[in-house]
């Protein structure tokens, strides 16, 4: 017998199946089995998947031995092997690399179970006599029975430290055959039990029934996609909880995604109190122990119920009854790095295939998600009232113009001054958001405009004042604060405007009584750092949280009675079409935090008040900015009314990268004039500078496509597109993306 086996290395040229025999000592192999072989001229022993397993037609075909079988079963089930096809076509990446976002990274790391020893009672009734008949027992030994006889079974570390006993006392007792000792697998826990459970709603809202009703008639009829519009507070986890409890009632399993920052302490508590052992729970934070344990008990179906980020969407469950994507309007479940799958577009395909219920839930759903409901394509689902009837809060909208006017210098307006004075006073809450990082946003010089920029991007440095350093927010290069312009040698360089940093020190010196928190990617990087700060605060150890973008969604803590968002606009100055939407979401998200449990204020400083992003979310007004952000891009061919494809290519030299994205651009409109099909549907092809033109000392470059949107033409362009990213070669890379969120 013989075996087809994908090398499980990264690169075009061993991207197919290689084929070696299957010696008669591992009769186990089968299809999805992960094996070891020997492979190349050095005959080096690598990893690799079996696709297919059967005789071979050509008996002088001298093929290499399998050295050995790596797992008790096969680690790719037979449905997983559509799902890698699919991923392979659809995101334009290696077969290896859709494999891999199956089976994740400590199961191909030398990560293995925990083995713990364990001790069991083994001796009748009438124990007691055999102990004191022997003559050699000591009293550690007896007190070592004492114990292990009231809880007949327990790990050999709890019974020594809890007994007080040593090693040799355990070898005393395992060889009389008084105590059996064995070795058994445990699992990682990475669960923490320290908050407080809360309480289950007696009933429903009207809204949350008829929501609840529609998603588990889908679960009973499968192939429904749900778009969920729920304004923050109005009790949509609690939707999801009962449509997981239903599935799992008829038998089926259930995965829920979150962005990775909303996996709080909060929604886990929430399922762990609901389903205790029955879920497991996958996302970057755990350790490699932890996923390989989580993924390993969902894998042998001890797990039914998944929650995670976006890399979760291929948790190997089976006959799935419901996949919930809380916040889907979130960026942050496409991959950036290859594959570049969407975590919403693998989920809808995973539902088709499997006959379950996809619900994406959000308070403000993405333009071209909410469009797909009028055309039949998602059902909609809307939930427009908080739990218990409490009403959105209050928003003020300051216009820090007339406070520049009025003399105020500071990042406060007089309104937010006042406000969070008055909480911390009356020992409430803040929550201030500012998606700045670091302390000021660039270093120039007085004397002759130079800006200290990333040596390996096109971006400014962002000065770090705890550090003393400038850091590059996108490839992570830090150097040392400059003392003088390395352009003229003046002394007159100093940092210029806000990050988040100075923030927290200028609100230090404006309310020196207030005890503030600040949350942003430098404050959480280690592994517990995000989960501790949130319990610190909702245990009212700080009277302010502020943060950047990850305070913005997610959190509830009722003591909160005021959210400042302080610099509103600042989404608004980026050269994409997604910019006003990103300002909608931020400011209504952020405003959502404030009076959950009854009034709350919420002010938005802004240099831009008139603009529609802004005044919408003022009013929580989803619908009339999603009809005027609509009327805008039809206007200028956007998505939804017009489908998008973007080809990056990227380079370190920059001619080469922009040559490429020329005869791409030409060769695709070439190849579309000669298909009448695809002629009758284009729009528009051409070859642009990225806004961003160098990251990471490669050059940026892209093709945009446009065209009418309808049923097979997004399969069409893309089929196209693939044809013409063969011009790109290495060391130029390149790759396709349909409908953008970014054309940064």
């Amino acid at each position: 017998m013989f075996a087809e086996v994908l090398i499980d290395q990264p690169h075009e040229a061993v991207d197919r199946l290689f084929t070696y025999r299957i010696p008669g000592t591992l009769p186990g192999v089968a299809r999805g089995s992960r094996v070891q072989v020997p492979f190349g001229l050095g005959n080096r022993l690598v990893q690799g998947y079996v696709f297919s397993v059967g005789e071979h037609n050509d008996s002088r075909y001298k093929a290499k031995d399998i050295a050995g079988l790596m797992d008790d079963t096969p680690l790719l089930r037979e449905e997983d092997f559509d799902l890698i096809d699919w991923v392979r076509e659809r995101y334009d990446c290696l077969t290896i690399e859709a494999v891999r976002c199956i089976v994740p990274p400590p199961l191909r790391h030398a990560i293995s179970h925990l083995d713990q020893l364990w001790a069991h009672w083994t001796m009748e009734d009438g124990w007691e006599r055999t102990v004191e008949e022997d003559g050699r027992v000591s009293d550690a030994m007896k007190r070592a029975l004492t114990w292990l006889h009231a809880c007949q079974s327990a790990s050999v570390r709890d019974w020594m430290n809890e007994a007080g006993i040593g090693r040799s006392t355990v070898k005393s007792l395992e060889k009389r055959g008084w105590v059996g000792i064995d070795s058994r697998i445990v699992y990682r826990d990475p669960w923490d039990d320290a908050d407080e459970a809360e309480p289950i709603p007696d009933r429903l809202t009207d809204g949350q029934e008829k929501s609840l009703r529609a998603i588990t008639n889908g679960i009973e009829c499968g192939e429904r996609v749900y778009c969920v519009k729920g304004v923050t507070g109005s009790g949509k986890t609690e939707v999801y909880i009962r449509a997981i409890a239903y599935a799992r009632a008829k038998g089926k399993t259930a995965l829920m995604l979150v962005p990775e920052l909303s996996l709080t302490p909060q929604i886990i508590r929430r399922f762990r109190q609901r389903f205790a052992g029955d879920i497991a729970i996958l996302h970057s934070r755990l350790s490699e122990g932890e996923r390989y344990d989580e993924w390993r008990r969902v894998h042998g179906g001890e797990a039914g119920i998944v929650i995670g980020a976006r890399s979760a969407v291929f948790a190997p469950l089976t006959e799935i009854g419901v996949i919930i994507l809380d916040e889907s309007h979130e960026d942050s479940y496409r991959s950036d790095v290859r594959p570049r799958y969407d975590a919403k577009d693998v989920a809808v395909w995973r539902g088709e295939r499997e006959g379950a219920a996809v619900v994406m839930g959000s308070a403000t759903p993405r333009i071209t998600d909410w469009h797909k409901t009028e055309t039949g394509t998602y059902t909609p689902l809307v939930l427009d009232k908080r739990i218990g009837e409490w009403s959105l809060p209050e928003v003020e909208l300051v216009d820090m113009r007339r406070e520049l006017i009025q003399g105020n210098r500071t990042m406060f307006s007089q309104a937010l001054y006042d406000s969070l004075a008055s909480a911390v006073e009356r020992q409430k809450q803040a929550i201030l958001l500012y998606n700045r990082r670091g302390y000021a946003r660039s270093v120039s010089c007085r004397s002759c405009g130079e800006v200290i920029r990333c040596e390996h991007c096109d971006v400014s440095m962002v000065y770090h004042r705890a550090e003393n350093a400038l850091k590059c927010h996108y490839c992570g290069a830090q150097r040392e604060m400059v003392r003088t312009c390395p352009h003229c040698g003046s002394d007159k360089i100093k940092p210029f405007g806000v990050g988040i940093q100075k923030v927290e020190k200028a609100l230090a010196k404006l309310l020196p009584q207030a005890r503030v928190m600040r949350m942003d990617s430098d404050t959480t990087s280690g592994k517990h750092a995000y989960r501790d700060m949130l319990r610190s605060f909702g245990a009212g150890h700080y009277d302010i949280l502020l943060g950047t973008q990850m305070v913005a969604k997610g959190l509830d803590f009722p003591k909160v009675e005021v959210v400042g968002i302080l610099a509103a606009d600042t989404t608004l100055h980026l050269p994409d079409y997604m910019s006003a939407e990103r300002t909608f979401r931020l400011i209504t998200q952020a405003a959502g935090r404030a009076g959950r449990k009854g009034t709350g204020r919420v002010i938005v400083q802004t240099y831009k008040p008139d603009h529609y992003a802004v005044r919408y979310a003022l009013g929580h007004d989803y619908d009339g900015f999603y009809r005027h952000e609509q009327d805008i891009r039809k206007v200028f061919r956007y998505p939804p009314w017009v489908g998008l494809m973007k080809i990056m290519v990227t380079g370190e030299e920059e001619d080469s990268v922009r040559d490429v994205c020329t005869q791409i651009a030409r060769g695709m409109r070439d190849g579309i004039a000669l298909d009448r099909e695809l002629a009758k549907n284009f729009i528009e092809c051409g070859a642009y500078t990225a806004p961003m033109t160098r990251l990471k000392d490669r050059y940026r470059y892209q093709v945009l496509c446009k065209y009418v949107p309808g049923e097979g033409h997004e399969e069409a362009y893309h089929r196209i597109a693939r044809e013409y990213l063969a011009l790109v070669q290495e060391p130029l890379y390149g790759y396709i993306e349909m409908d953008p969120v970014s054309l940064l």
